[in-house]
Order: C-alpha cells, then structure tokens, then sequence
C-alpha cells in the first residue's frame, strides 16, 4: 500500500500543502472543502494517508474533520514541537510554503509516535459555542458598564438605556449558562467529566464548561509540561541590568479564556480551606504575589487535566502531594 504525508500550514481562509508520496507536491488553496478536494485529487484511491497541520485557534477543524471522514490519519500538532523540528533542520526561513514541506517531512519521521486527531463531538461543539458566547455577553455587559460610568447627571435618559441593555444582557447570559449545562447533563461523557472537574476545590461549572469545550480531547496531550504551554503558563523570565530576572510573568501564548477564568478561581482558592496547606509550602520557599497566583493557576490546570485523562476522582492527598 502506497503512503502518503501531507503537511499543511494553515490560516483562516487559505493554506499550503505539501504531498509527499510516490510523487510530491506543493500548492495553495482555499481553506474551503472545494479546496480540501484539490489535496484529494493529488492522492490516489487506497493509499494510506497521514496528514498533519500547525493546531490554531478553529482554522485547522474543517480540514481535519474532513480529512478524518475520508479514512485518513490525522495529527494536529503542538506548535512547539514543530518549531523544535524546523530549528532542528537548519531552517531559518519563514515561508508557508516552506512550513508546509517540512511538516510534511515532520509526518513522516514521527507518524508512529504521535497522536491522532479526535473530532469534536456535537455535544463538545455545542458546548464550546456556547461557552465563547458567553464571553461575548460578558464583554458586551462590562463595556455598557463602563459607558454607563462615564455619563453625567444630565445623561439620565441615556443611563436608563445603558441600565435596559444591562438587564437584556444578564438575562441572556443566564439563559447561555442554562444551555450549557443543558448540554452537558444530556451528553453522558461530557456530565461525567464536568462533574469530575467540579469536584476540585474553587472549579466551578463555567470553569468546568470552558474547560472541557476548550481543551477538547485531553489524551492528544502526553504530559502535564503541554497542558501548561497551551494555555500560556508558561513562566517567562526577562532580564534586566547584568542578570536580573524578573519572575511572576507568564507567555500569554496560550488560550486567553482559560487564563482568564483560571486567574480568578486562583483569587478565590487564596482564601479555600482546602488549598491552604499547598499555598503556605509554597510561601514558605518564597513564592508570593504574581508569582503565587500562576503557581496556583498551573496547578489547578495540572489537577483538572490528571483528573480527566486518568478518568480519576479527586483526592486531595494525591493532588496536592506536591
């Protein structure tokens, strides 16, 4: 049987592709399914095909899922596992085109030892629809809020519209978060792994919602170090003078949404019960302010992503060990 790996590079309304196979190829097209069909016409019938793109925010689904519904293997990779593969290559050049062929070649070196895509559920898309909404209404409710600051006496008739769009606002958002609990009550795997991640002191259902929308399929990370990078908690060191380093700073390159809800149950665990004896070691050896609250951030990812890829309870003798 004929193999074929494919690299894409990919973004949100086009990408290259790259073939390499029994001949090679290099093209661009339009991130549409006429042109996912211009990678199936360059394949023939009954090859065994690995394809492989760059993980993005959505822009890479259609393709993958399409991709996944002809038969093939699909592997959506960690970023940073190619950027260590191109520095390895002696590639310094950034160009899609290139990108595209090393992925190709990344595909073909490493097929065996990666993992394969796993489409979305209806259920995980609905709930991760829901969840972005969500966001959505919540910015929407503080910008009217701040508009709201801002007025004067005079600008009372003005205030009573920004305080009608407030109450429209709040009253969608609770219907939003009905419906996202609706959703998971009626998917059996997606109920089981909310209420495993609600049993963790200060995850609440939206964390827990956010969490299992944005992560998607917990196994397509191998450890712990990969949860953490996708999120963006990754500590960032800079330095300053001869070699002052400046901690507390994350990289931000991760998921915005997870950070931002993680953030504040991190606030709220500062005064949990349960988190206390784990934050107190930590003061012990120095850690406090900015620098505490990623140390609680991480930890609490670290905890939820055990707990679901272990298909685990949680105890907080074994979470909290180290």
């Amino acid at each position: 049987m004929a193999h074929f790996f494919i690299g894409v590079d990919i973004a949100k309304s086009s990408f290259h592709a790259h073939i390499l196979g029994e001949t090679t190829a290099s093209f661009e097209a339009k991130n549409t399914p006429a042109g996912f069909e211009r990678i199936a016409r360059r394949v023939p019938e009954g090859a065994q095909v690995f394809l492989a793109l760059e993980a993005t925010s959505t822009f890479h689904e259609a393709l993958a899922d399409w991709a996944v519904e002809r038969g093939w293997t699909v592997f959506v990779v960690n970023p940073a596992k190619l950027k260590h593969y191109v520095r390895s290559q002696s590639s310094t050049h950034k160009d899609d085109a290139i990108d595209a062929r090393l992925i190709a070649r990344y595909v073909s070196k490493h097929h065996e030892h990666l993992h394969a895509y796993r489409p979305l559920s209806k259920a995980q898309r609905q709930l991760r629809s829901l969840t972005r909404r969500r966001d959505q209404l919540k910015r929407m409710m503080t910008q009217e809020s701040n508009r709201e600051g801002h007025l004067t006496e005079l600008d009372e008739l003005t205030r009573e519209s920004h305080q009608r769009l407030q109450a429209a606002l709040k009253e969608e958002l609770a219907l939003v978060e009905a419906a996202m609990a609706k959703v998971c009550k009626e998917d059996k795997v997606l109920d089981g792994k909310r209420r495993r991640l609600e049993s963790v002191p200060m995850i609440g259902k939206v964390i827990a919602s956010v969490l299992l929308a944005e992560m998607g399929d917990e196994a397509r990370f191998e450890n712990a170090k990969q949860v953490t990078a996708w999120s963006g908690l990754v500590p960032l060191h800079q330095r300053s003078g001869s070699s002052l380093e400046k901690k507390g700073r994350i990289s931000r390159a991760g998921n915005k949404r997870i950070r931002q809800l993680l953030y504040m149950a991190a606030m709220g665990a500062m005064r949990h019960a349960a988190w206390q004896p784990w934050i107190k070691a930590r003061q012990k050896n120095g850690k406090n302010g900015k620098v505490l609250l990623v140390a609680i951030m991480d930890k609490m990812l670290r905890i939820c992503w055990g707990l679901l890829k272990h298909e685990a309870d949680f105890d907080p003798k074994i979470a909290f060990a180290a």
